[in-house]
């Protein structure tokens, strides 16, 4: 949930500089810029990678993985962060980012062949996810103001600890409710959500589950995953929904 918060607030300061951006093409004070590029730039660098994608030359690993997520993850996230009802109740780029990707590789549009370069490359080994999760949290609270950090850490860690205990509380009067079982709707279902994903969440505590349980870790994701993806998705869409609340006029929680 801290990585959603984040990501989220990376959100909202992509679609700032992409609206400033977008205005300042308009007014000709400056070339619209995607990815820090200009368009022509841009689609000219994409027109290489995806070239290279279906002639089947692009390089695995870092080389090749890297510019096609950064490639995929802008177009995608300029048409959720301009798609009217998505980018004011959906969460805007990344909910895109998410499921059109899914539909790209589930409906063959990408090759078989860029799965096997990324895939990998974010999973296997020292993972590159490991790593970006443990440089986003990192670097997003060692770039804080060290009063400021310690000021809202005293307001702010209470309300995560209790909206962890909530979130699992729920998970389990659910789980028991449905007949699954509230030990293992917390378990399987809630903790991972919680804990941050699948590189921080899933992954880790399948195979600490696994081994205290002495189950396979490989039947342990195949429930984590599916919940985890849409535990996600639905909090990234629950985020867009109340910040679209919060500006309304008739809402006016925690303003002044």
């Amino acid at each position: 949930m801290a990585i959603i918060r984040i990501a989220r607030g990376r959100q909202m300061e992509n679609r700032l500089s992409t609206d400033q951006s977008l205005e300042g093409a308009i007014q000709g004070k400056s070339p619209y810029l995607i990815m820090g590029l200009t368009v022509p730039m841009f689609t000219l660098l994409s027109a290489i990678i995806f070239g290279a994608i279906y002639l089947g030359v692009l390089p695995g690993g870092l080389v090749g993985a890297i510019p096609f997520m950064m490639i995929m993850g802008a177009i995608f996230n300029e048409i959720g962060n301009h798609t009217p009802i998505i980018k004011d109740y959906f969460g805007g780029g990344p909910i895109v980012c998410i499921f059109g990707t899914a539909a790209l590789m589930t409906y063959g549009i990408l090759p078989e062949s860029i799965g096997e370069i990324v895939i990998p490359f974010m999973k296997s080994g020292s993972s590159f996810l490991s790593f970006y999760i443990a440089a986003l949290i990192c670097g997003s609270i060692l770039g804080m103001d060290r009063k400021l950090l310690v000021k809202a850490a005293l307001r702010y860690l209470p309300a995560i600890a209790g909206g962890v205990a909530v979130a699992l509380t729920l998970v389990g009067i659910v789980g028991a409710a449905i007949g699954y079982g509230a030990k293992e709707a917390i378990f399987y279902i809630g903790i991972p959500i919680m804990g941050g994903g699948m590189g921080a969440g899933a992954v880790p505590l399948s195979k600490i589950f696994g081994e205290a349980l002495n189950r396979d870790t490989t039947e342990m994701l195949s429930v984590m995953i599916p919940a985890l993806a849409l535990g996600n998705a639905l909090s990234i869409v629950a985020g867009g929904a109340l910040d679209k609340l919060r500006k309304t006029k008739t809402f006016t929680y925690g303003r002044r």
